[in-house]
């Protein structure tokens, strides 16, 4: 993962592996169908860094979809999640030389379990802690980053309940999921589901709710629940890269459950509008990658590649 890149040297560095710990994640689909037994990492061919080590670290694997993804390890596993490793003192090589580019994949994850991948997108994340160097790996990396596209308010929301809005296109490099809306939040009830509403262009019809309805729901798709303070970590809501739908205006809104409104326990969002920006690049790759330092679970997907794994 990325596919096409097994011998192929990525454009990209990434450090990794020191400090106190993180969570790294990877989505994308694979070749093929396969039983999965092991993870590995390779260094960047050019600029070779990191000591030998060992570390301790969990592994859990599942399928998901690059269309609808929450940058949150802690939520965004699909129903078929299984820690397959979950070991200490593993070994990690000296990076420190090279070893040719693309170099070997040889930081081996040997799994506990197999994972039987089907079809669709792979979630593959690792969990590590007690690196017993604190200084960061060079990691090889494929990626080339989306057009993004900021927005504006439309309208106001219920209280303090206001969102994020970003438009993204990785270009037809992503032909299955190129586009897509990025949305957080805050200001809403805790631990209560959320709903993204989107339109075309922009309302201010009163409903009956505690807010205006900015956003009618021409589509409505179910986001995640909101965390112990009434936040969303970033969810993003694909779609394939459709060159008409350049310049094209969207306007979101987010629906929240909310017991302390009647007549209805409902809450809505402010409203924003965006502009879905050009990009005709194909050097995207069909994935994404994730990473937080622990103890924070959340944090920013990046949407056009990953780092470059071996699954097998």
């Amino acid at each position: 993962m990325p596919i096409g890149m097994d011998t192929v040297e990525g454009n990209q560095v990434f450090y990794h592996w020191g400090s106190t710990g993180r969570s790294l994640t990877g989505i994308g689909p694979l070749s093929r169908p396969r039983a999965l037994n092991q993870l590995a990492f390779r260094r960047d061919g050019s600029s070779p860094s990191g000591n030998k080590r060992t570390l301790d670290a969990d592994v859990t694997l599942s399928t998901g979809s690059l269309l609808h993804f929450i940058g949150d390890t802690a939520t965004m596993h699909g129903p078929d999640k299984t820690l397959v490793l979950s070991q200490t003192a593993l070994n990690f090589p000296d990076w420190t030389t090279s070893a040719g580019s693309p170099a070997p994949f040889d930081f081996v994850l040997k799994f506990q379990k197999p994972f039987v991948y089907v079809r669709g997108d792979l979630i593959w994340s690792v969990y590590y802690t007690n690196p017993s160097d604190s200084g960061l790996a060079v990691n090889d990396r494929e990626w080339t980053g989306p057009q993004a596209g900021g927005s504006s308010v439309v309208g106001t929301g219920c209280g303090s309940f206001t969102h994020t809005m970003q438009l993204e296109n990785n270009g037809p490099g992503m032909a299955h999921g190129g586009m897509r809306i990025r949305v957080n939040a805050t200001g809403t009830q805790a631990n209560t589901p959320t709903w993204l509403l989107v339109d075309f262009t922009a309302s201010n019809l009163s409903v009956g709710l505690c807010a205006n309805l900015y956003a009618s729901p021409t589509i409505m798709t179910y986001l995640t629940t909101t965390n112990a303070t009434g936040g969303l970590p970033y969810c993003y809501v694909g779609f394939p890269y459709i060159a008409a739908a350049q310049s094209a205006t969207i306007v979101t809104q987010i629906l929240s459950l909310d017991p302390t409104q009647s007549p209805l326990p409902l809450a809505l969002s402010d409203g924003r509008s965006a502009t879905m920006p050009s990009n005709s690049s194909t050097a995207s790759k069909e994935a994404a990658y994730m990473w937080s330092s622990n103890p924070t679970t959340t944090g920013t997907v990046f949407f056009g590649g990953s780092l470059c794994v071996e699954l097998k």
